[in-house]
């Protein structure tokens, strides 16, 4: 289950999805939180919780590079199905 689905039932709106993100929403598998920081690469505590932390941290950072490179550089084709086909525990989930 895609996390905006979840906050979407906890909040028991049916378009909560598309009220937060209309472009649809990207869903790293078994990513936490701080998996979208660097400090799981730095802490062992946080590094035995958090599985798959270098290859978590290098599909963040090529997201990151992927967005930049279309919304500020323009350029069209960077995509992020470049990025899901690349690694299979992203999943894409396109808005209207």
């Amino acid at each position: 289950m895609l996390m905006m689905e979840i906050v979407r039932d906890l909040l028991g709106l049916p378009e909560a999805l598309y009220y937060f993100n209309p472009n649809g929403e990207y869903d790293i598998e078994r990513a936490g939180h701080l998996n979208f920081t660097d400090f799981p690469l730095y802490s062992p505590l946080l590094a035995r919780i958090s599985p798959d932390v270098k290859q978590n941290n290098r599909i963040v950072n090529e997201a990151s590079l992927c967005f930049l490179d279309r919304h500020l550089k323009g350029n069209l084709n960077s995509s992020w199905e470049t990025i899901s086909n690349k690694y299979p525990g992203i999943h894409l989930q396109k808005g209207n």
